[in-house]
């Protein structure tokens, strides 16, 4: 360090220049807080002044005006009689009046009520030319009966401007019979010539302002005589004035001026006196004192600097003198190798004790020397005896079976036997120039890592677990490892040894276990997901079966009131949808088959975006980018479009609350013969063509964990969720024979896309109504089985509307004794699948040994392949799904007597 940076970097030099500081910045603060109270200060008390004065010219106009109404008002009093008796010696009277006539400089009149002048003194010569011009305010006052001051005139036919006050002239009755009114010409002399002859100051003035008709009426300054006033914004005074206030204010006038103004209003006319002054004559003796004062402040400011600077160098010299004298010998001492001796002690005082401090800190430090050295000879000889150690240790790790190494703190390998050579296929040499890490696979290199670091720290005392290995060829095996830190004399961890065995066979044999027990375990959820499916879609067929029999019943009743039409209608349509999502909970249960139709896809998509469009979070925006012109496929309308919702919906809640964008895209696909395309399972995608419904978006994303377990039944990400929506789609997908792929990643998105093959030929699919088509009737007997008395009911009632009468039984058993009784009565058995005491399968086999011929219509909520083929070969039995249409259970039922096999199917 050089002389100047050390003078710099100094106690004594930061102290100076610390002090000097306080003073000047305490200065200059006083000198600019004086400065901006004096200019306050002025600024009030010349606009106080202002306002005096500006006060005074306001109440001055305000008695001239004053003066003159009442003057008026006295004169229409006179003229009253000579006016009512419309006597002709009305103009004599009126010039007669001098000292009237001495206060008006353009000139007075009188009006009778309908406006016309009948005497009227002006000067010439524009006496003819005078009274239209004020036509319109004459009138107003004989209307409103009031004594009032006109808006100032100007213009070409009066030449200079004027403006009026009138008074009414009223009858002995009080009735307005005439107007006296007197005009002041502004431009000869009159009773505001001291506003206009006056200035204010040396480049201020006045001006007389009628807001109500943003006029300016007279100034000091002549050319803004009868010139409107500034708009509204452009000065805030003026604003402030307009609108009332008085008092007085600086700001920019409209000529672009910084002024002083003040104003005072004249109660008699409503207008108002502003004395304006501009700033820079205002504050022009404050300009000059703060001149004066920045002069001092530098004078005072070089004065008390050098004072600050002489005062403290010489009083922190005197102080720190004895701590320079102990830091220039311990300088002189860190150059020998002597210890350091104690440092003289000059004063009792704070630098005393300083020093004193820093002489028991010496003492401390010989006596740690000392102890230092007595340490290092005990080391040197425990090293000695921990070398023939290790020998003897490595002797007999030499011989071990299993791979035996031991590391250093830092993981590098200090050795290793003979067993690791043949497991990793490194030398010993080479073991010494790796790390443990690095025998270690990638996969598990960072966990392996951080346990060989809690050996080290002893947050651990012994570590075994398996762990996968990386040999020298980049093969790979499964080793067993135990480790264990090794302790030194002085207790502290000298190393870890850790024992390698090969366990590669035993994982293999775990990882076929395993994946065993995974495929059960999943196979046992998907049978727990269709038996609790399927249990669910039958229970609502039923209830849907009673709803949709008691709606053809109402409608049957019902059939003029339209408004109770339109009421089944509804009920119908909202049972179909039931009917179709039970349907969808069967076909996921595979207890149901597939409605397939042909289906155009890209309307099924525009359907859906446009109904979820309304319905998601307004931060989510639904891009499409779908071809028109899109192969038809064979599907189930109703699946594919819970396969759009689930996809959209789900790409909505993973963008959340934050602003993202989902995109819904259709387009085709051709897989070759000889190209390999797999699905997100891994499987390869069969020949053909196909088309694919594509659905992106820029939520949160999935990493590979989830990406697994996403089709799982039962699994979810969301806190509300069941985990059953990709599982669903799963399996619709493959009932559809289409392939799902899936890409994501955390933080950018996923993207699903969805496959389903082109067939060859298909034919449209028109839908039906359950209950809208109303059947013909039949005639004869049925046996109705069932185990539910509401559904037993409904289907009573309507077999009789049908035609036909019935007999009930709740169940197999109570059928089969109600059928040996009355077997020759009844033409068909109607028979419900699942019951209690002896279901529809059993109930079926004891009917047809009974009476091989009896058509037997079994109906049940799941599809005809819960039957498991027990009537495939019958052709005097029948299947019919619930929930049925009338006309359908009539049809199958004819037909069944009839002799023809019906499979009827929704």
């Amino acid at each position: 360090m050089n002389i100047p940076d050390f003078q710099l970097r100094s106690l004594k030099t930061r102290v100076t220049f610390f002090t000097l500081a306080i003073f000047v910045v305490g200065i200059w603060a006083l000198s600019l807080y004086a400065s901006r109270m004096l200019r306050a200060d002025m600024q009030r008390l010349l606009g106080e002044q202002q306002y005096s004065t500006v006060s005074l010219v306001a109440a001055q106009v305000n008695q001239e005006l004053d003066d003159r109404l009442r003057m008026l008002e006295k004169i229409a009093t006179d003229v009253s009689p000579a006016l009512s008796d419309r006597s002709a010696n009305v103009q004599y009277f009126f010039e007669r009046q001098q000292v009237f006539q001495s206060h008006f400089s353009g000139g007075t009149f009188v009006t009778r009520q309908d406006g016309a002048v009948i005497a009227e003194v002006f000067p010439a010569p524009k006496r003819a030319s005078r009274t239209h011009l004020y036509r319109d305010f004459i009138a107003t006052v004989l209307k409103e009966g009031k004594t009032s001051i006109s808006r100032p005139l100007a213009g070409s036919a009066l030449q200079a401007p004027t403006f009026v006050m009138a008074t009414p002239v009223r009858d002995s009755r009080g009735d307005v019979i005439g107007v006296v009114a007197g005009v002041t010409d502004l431009s000869k002399p009159n009773f505001l010539d001291k506003i206009t002859q006056y200035r204010y100051g040396e480049k201020g003035g006045y001006l007389l302002i009628a807001p109500q008709h943003n006029l300016i009426v007279t100034a000091t300054d002549k050319s803004r005589v009868m010139q409107p006033i500034p708009a509204h914004g452009i000065n805030r005074m003026h604003d402030r004035y307009v609108i009332g206030f008085d008092g007085y204010g600086v700001a920019v006038n409209s000529r672009g001026i910084n002024e002083l103004s003040a104003a005072k209003h004249i109660p008699a006319s409503g207008w108002f006196v502003v004395a304006v002054l501009p700033t820079e004559e205002v504050f022009a003796p404050v300009g000059a004192m703060q001149r004066r004062m920045f002069m001092a402040t530098i004078l005072l400011t070089l004065l008390a600097g050098g004072l600050t600077w002489w005062m403290t160098l010489r009083m922190l010299k005197r102080h720190l003198s004895p701590m320079l004298d102990a830091s220039k010998t311990l300088a002189t001492l860190a150059d020998t190798d002597q210890l350091p001796q104690p440092l003289p002690i000059p004063r009792p005082d704070e630098i005393g004790e300083l020093i004193d401090g820093f002489n028991r800190l010496l003492e401390t430090l010989a006596q740690r020397e000392t102890a230092l050295r007595q340490a290092q000879i005990i080391s040197i000889t425990a090293e000695h005896a921990l070398r023939g150690s290790e020998q003897k240790l490595k002797t007999i790790l030499e011989i071990s079976n299993s791979g035996i190494l031991i590391t250093r703190s830092d993981g590098t390998i200090s050795f290793s036997n003979f067993r690791m050579t043949e497991l990793f296929g490194y030398s010993a040499d080479e073991f010494s120039t790796i790390t443990y890490s690095e025998l270690v696979h990638p996969d598990q290199r960072e966990i392996g890592t951080s346990r060989l670091l809690d050996l080290s720290a002893q947050r651990e005392i012994e570590v075994t677990t398996d762990r996968l290995y990386l040999r020298k060829d980049d093969s790979t095996f499964w080793g067993y490892v135990s480790g264990r830190i090794m302790l030194g004399e002085d207790g502290a961890p000298a190393s870890i040894l850790l024992t390698i065995t090969d366990i590669t066979a035993i994982k293999n044999s775990e990882q076929e276990r395993r994946l065993l027990e995974e495929q059960f375990h999943h196979s046992q959820k998907l049978e727990s997901l269709g038996v609790l499916a399927g249990g669910i879609a039958h229970d609502f067929n039923n209830i849907l079966t009673v709803i949709l029999g008691h709606c053809y019943m109402g409608r049957q009743n019902v059939s003029s009131e339209l408004e109770y039409k339109t009421s089944f209608q509804k009920i119908e349509d909202a049972a179909n949808r039931a009917s179709d999502l039970c349907r969808q909970m069967l076909t996921y249960a595979g207890k149901s088959p597939l409605i397939q139709t042909r289906i155009n896809l890209w309307l099924l998509v525009d359907e859906v975006v446009k109904m979820l469009r309304a319905a998601i979070n307004k931060n989510v925006v639904i891009e499409t980018g779908m071809k028109r012109v899109v192969k038809e496929i064979q599907g189930d309308s109703g699946q594919l479009q819970q396969i759009i919702m689930n996809l959209i919906i789900n790409a909505a809640e993973a963008i959340g609350d934050n602003p993202g964008t989902i995109t819904v895209a259709l387009s085709r696909m051709l897989v070759e013969s000889d190209q390999l395309e797999l699905d997100t399972f891994g499987t390869a995608i069969r020949s053909g063509g196909y088309v694919c419904l594509e659905v992106s978006d820029t939520g949160c994303g999935m990493d590979d964990e989830t990406m697994k377990r996403i089709f799982e039944p039962f699994y979810t990400t969301k806190f509300t969720g069941r985990g059953l929506g990709m599982s669903a789609i799963r399996g619709i997908v493959k009932a559809h024979d289409g392939t799902l792929q899936l890409v994501s990643a955390p933080g950018v998105g996923t993207t699903f896309k969805v496959c389903f093959p082109v067939p060859e030929k298909s034919e449209d699919a028109a839908p039906v109504s359950l209950i809208s088509a109303l059947p013909e009737k039949g005639g004869g007997t049925i046996l109705l089985v069932d185990d539910e008395q509401i559904l037993r009911d409904m289907a009573e009632l309507l077999l009789d509307a049908l035609g036909f009468s019935a007999l009930t039984a709740s169940n197999g058993l109570e059928a089969l004794e109600i059928y040996r009784e009355h077997g020759n009565e009844i033409d068909a058995v109607l028979l419900d699948l699942i019951m209690p005491v002896m279901g529809g399968v059993e109930a079926y086999k004891n009917l047809r040994a009974i009476n091989p011929s009896v058509p037997i219509i079994i109906c049940s909520g799941y599809g005809v392949e819960s039957l498991e083929g027990a009537i495939d070969d019958d052709d005097h039995a029948g299947f019919v799904h619930k929930p049925y249409k009338p006309g359908e259970l009539r049809d199958v039922i004819m037909r069944m007597k009839r002799g023809e096999a019906v499979r009827s199917e929704e």
